[in-house]
């Protein structure tokens, strides 16, 4: 999915605390949100995502708590004249009530700040779909996707 100019954002949600993952503890609650939430291996997620050499990057990752727990989580970084959005995921238990777009929305805008780019791309899951359209995302493309259990 694609977008040029992100929709206006709902009003705030109260009770939530948004941290910049500038730190081992940041990547980590990433990595569990996303395994949690896609169902793979913690320690798969771990390797792929929370290695300091991937953060190296100019990337955007910010985590939603709800009383001091992880409770979703997404970065921003800039790909070849995109922000390409990835990792976002939602505890199960913090489901539909914004947390997602909330943290996309603060990465989206501290990577276009710095890098001045507009246009944001993302892979799509059938249950986020409906969440992306509302932020002004458009379907460009599909395809499949395999993976391996270990």
């Amino acid at each position: 999915m694609v977008s040029e100019q992100l929709t206006t954002p709902e009003p705030p949600i109260t009770d939530v605390e948004i941290r910049r993952i500038e730190d081992e503890a940041g990547r980590l609650a990433l990595a569990d949100l996303n395994a949690a939430a896609y169902d793979v291996s913690n320690d798969w997620v771990r390797l792929a995502a929370s290695g300091e050499s991937l953060w190296n990057n100019p990337l955007y990752g910010y985590n939603a708590y709800v009383d001091g727990q992880p409770a979703a989580t997404a970065f921003a970084v800039p790909l070849n004249g995109i922000i390409y959005v990835a990792y976002a995921a939602t505890a199960l238990a913090h489901r539909r009530k914004g947390l997602a777009e909330l943290v996309m929305r603060r990465s989206i805008e501290h990577a276009m700040r710095d890098t001045g780019i507009t246009r944001t791309a993302l892979h799509a899951t059938a249950d986020g779909c409906s969440m992306y359209t509302k932020m002004g995302y458009r379907p460009v493309e599909q395809f499949a996707i395999y993976t391996m259990q270990f």
